[in-house]
């Protein structure tokens, strides 16, 4: 009987959940199958403990739900071939519905510390738990295991990226190389020679780069053109499309700015003017766009802390790219006169409040004591040893420092996001410090609960699930008594994504 619910209710959490995502018209092959389905297939048992996580993953946030699904598929315990597309395959689905559509990372404006509010964003776009991302991520495990379906499930990726123009704001760019490295690898994988020759790839390629719209693209897209040797037929055609996207865009200093300095746009064409002279083929129609892209770019409104705007670097920049323009014109510093300068990016550092400075320095001396000249560089610090955090004058302070820890709210911060990194930021620290098991044990637990809040979760899931993942990687790096323990504290969370977490954490997953 106990089965039986089980499979009706699996059954019904993923119609509801299939009701709310995109599927294909036969969705047969993305409902997960029961013990009893697999053994009328003949095929091998699927274990109860991995269907009942699997079950418990059809109810997290979808970005969430993915990952499990992801890595419930990885699972050693999940032999069938058949079970580990379908997990793949339902994965590919819920992230379509995750909160963040494409990853972001660091403009590395060079002005501002990593204790911002874009530096731990940052830090959280990281694990991949975007739309894009998690959805690359299912078709490169797709590619192990049926080739064909995985560049199915690509192609219901749009070609044309939704990538809009950042502002002088925005202190985070684009980052869109894991999907252009999937492009690269189903190229790669799924193509015989035989198509290769009848122009397949080819078609296949072609759309992702007349899609270019961002300068965030031009350098991820010209190193799938180069890694996948074109033969001289599609050298001719992909490189044609790169020079009219070259001619499409403009504006977006933000994004052109950090590709151009940082990004190493000038290697990629590099490269492909490389590969082009490999063909006899004159390379300077490209030169030739790049330049123009350079000038119409340079000239363009600029932000304030745009790393161009330092003479030294725009030096090099016009210096190296002018070695590549043999016959053309060079470009010089009077060539680039910007139309306008525009602001700086909305940075906001953190430890400024009052509550947030004191807790700063009190978890400081708790670390290295009272007595340290500089609390704003560890390494000239020796942190305090075992016996000396076993006094009662340590012990004291701990108390004070949880008190005050208690004290602090949301409300004294500029917004409750800002609150929570600085917040899980200390709690980081604190798991570290603590000297002994049961001291260790009452961290943990105010530290989840400063995780049940629902409402970070809801809103800033990545930024949530970055402290959640610390956490549970603490636990899993404690001996094994206090790991276990750890563990089935984190299991009786009411967070179930937490819980779910803990128990693939138990199951090495």
């Amino acid at each position: 009987m106990k089965n039986l619910l089980f499979l009706f209710l699996l059954v019904i959490s993923f119609n509801n959940i299939s009701a709310q995502t995109s599927k294909p018209k036969n969705n047969s092959s993305v409902r997960p199958k029961s013990s009893d389905d697999v053994k009328k297939d003949n095929r091998p048992v699927r274990p109860i403990e991995i269907e009942n996580l699997v079950a418990e993953a059809y109810y997290l946030p979808p970005e969430f739900a993915a990952d499990a699904l992801m890595r419930l598929a990885k699972s050693k315990k999940v032999t069938d071939k058949q079970w580990k597309k379908e997990l793949i395959e339902a994965a590919f689905r819920f992230a379509a519905e995750a909160q963040q559509p494409t990853r972001r990372k660091n403009a590395n404006l060079g002005t501002y510390s990593v204790d911002t509010n874009s530096g731990y964003l940052s830090y959280a776009f990281g694990q991949n738990l975007d739309k894009l991302s998690l959805q690359n991520r299912a078709v490169k495990m797709m590619l192990d295991l049926d080739k064909q379906r995985a560049r199915e499930l690509f192609n219901e990726i749009p070609a044309k990226l939704n990538l809009s123009p950042l502002s002088c704001d925005d202190a985070l760019v684009y980052d869109v190389s894991e999907f252009y490295d999937t492009l690269r690898l189903v190229a790669e994988k799924t193509f015989s020679s035989a198509q290769i020759e009848q122009g397949e790839r080819m078609q296949f390629l072609l759309p992702y780069i007349e899609a270019i719209s961002s300068h965030a693209q031009i350098v991820p897209a010209l190193k799938v053109v180069v890694a996948v040797k074109p033969a001289l037929s599609e050298s001719l055609i992909l490189v044609s499309a790169i020079t009219q996207s070259l001619k499409n865009i403009n504006g977006d200093d933000r994004s052109f700015s950090y590709e151009l300095v940082r990004g190493g746009m000038l290697r990629e064409i590099f490269q492909l003017a490389q590969t082009l002279e490999q063909y006899q083929i004159s390379s300077q129609s490209l030169l030739k766009e790049y330049r123009a892209y350079l000038q119409k770019n340079l000239n363009d409104s600029r932000c304030a802390d745009s790393a161009i705007n330092n003479k030294a670097v725009l030096s090099a920049v016009l210096r190296d790219s002018n070695s590549f323009f043999f016959t053309t014109i060079s470009l010089t510093e009077d060539d680039v006169k910007p139309d306008e300068v525009l602001g700086k990016a909305k940075v906001y550092e953190f430890w400024q409040s009052a509550k947030a400075k004191r807790l700063q320095t009190l978890i400081k001396e708790l670390r290295f004591g009272s007595k340290t000249e500089s609390f704003g560089d560890e390494d000239e610090n020796k942190p305090l040893i075992q016996a000396e955090k076993l006094t009662a004058e340590w012990r004291g302070q701990l108390n004070q420092f949880l008190n005050e820890l208690e004290d602090w709210r949301a409300d004294d911060e500029r917004s409750a996001i800002d609150y929570f990194h600085q917040k899980q930021v200390i709690y980081m620290a604190l798991a570290e410090i603590v000297p002994d098991k049961a001291t260790r044990t009452l961290v943990v637990r105010s530290w989840l609960t400063s995780l049940d809040d629902a409402s970070i979760e809801k809103q800033n899931r990545i930024e949530w699930r970055l402290y959640a993942d610390y956490l549970l990687k603490f636990a899993n790096n404690l001996a094994p008594e206090e790991r276990a323990k750890t563990l089935e504290i984190i299991s009786s969370s009411r967070n179930s994504s937490l819980v779910l977490y803990a128990k693939l954490t138990q199951q090495q997953l």
